[in-house]
C-alpha cells in the first residue's frame, strides 16, 4: 500500500516536472546503510542492491482539478476557446490603449515643436535707446505674451500626455 501510494506521487511529480518520460522506464529503490531510500531510473550496478519498482501506469494518473459544474476544467464555467477570445480581445485592448496614449504623445510633442517656432505675429521688436532717447542701432526681439502662454500649453500637453501614457501602461502592466 504504502509504495503504491509512493509510485503515484512519483508520477504525479515526474508529470509536474515535465519528466513523464522518466515514469514510463524502469524505476529501482535503492536502500543505503543508514536506511536512507532513494528512487531512481538508473539500473543499478553490478553489486548494488536495488529493488525493482513495479508501476502501473493506469494507477499512476492524477486526475487534472476541475472545478464543480464546469465542463472543460476552466475556472469560470466557460469553454476555453471562450476565454482565450476574451484574453486576445483584452490584449488587443490594452495595445490599442498604448498605441493610442504612444501617438497623442507624438503628436503634442510635434505641436510643441512646430509651436515654438517664431513667427513674426509672436515677436515685438524692441529698439535700444541711450540714455537721450537715441536710438543706439541694438534692437532686440522679444517673444510676445501670447507666444509664451501657447507653449507653455503646449509643454503642458506634452507632460500630461506622457503621464497619460505612462499611467496606461502602468495599469496594464499589473493586469
Amino acid at each position: 500500500m504504502l509504495l503504491r501510494k509512493f509510485c503515484l506521487v512519483s508520477a504525479a511529480t515526474f508529470a509536474a516536472l515535465g519528466l513523464g518520460h522518466v515514469a514510463a522506464q524502469e524505476l529501482y529503490k535503492y536502500v543505503d546503510k543508514n536506511g536512507k531510500v532513494t528512487y531512481s531510473d538508473v539500473k543499478p550496478k553490478p553489486g548494488e542492491k536495488a529493488a525493482k519498482v513495479n508501476v502501473d501506469h493506469k494507477d499512476n494518473v492524477v486526475p487534472a482539478y476541475r472545478p464543480k459544474g464546469d465542463g472543460d476544467g476552466g475556472s469560470e464555467g466557460r469553454p476555453s476557446a471562450d476565454r482565450n477570445k476574451e484574453g486576445k480581445a483584452e490584449q488587443a485592448k490594452k495595445a490599442s490603449a498604448i498605441e493610442s496614449a504612444e501617438k497623442k504623445l507624438a503628436d503634442a510633442k510635434k505641436a510643441l515643436e512646430e509651436g515654438r517656432e517664431m513667427t513674426a505675429e509672436d515677436a515685438v521688436t524692441s529698439v535700444g535707446r541711450n540714455e537721450k532717447g537715441k536710438p543706439t542701432g541694438v534692437n532686440r526681439v522679444m517673444p510676445k505674451p501670447e507666444y509664451q502662454e501657447r507653449v507653455t500649453r503646449l509643454e503642458e500637453a506634452v507632460k500630461t500626455a506622457e503621464e497619460n501614457l505612462a499611467k496606461i501602461k502602468s495599469e496594464n502592466a499589473g493586469k
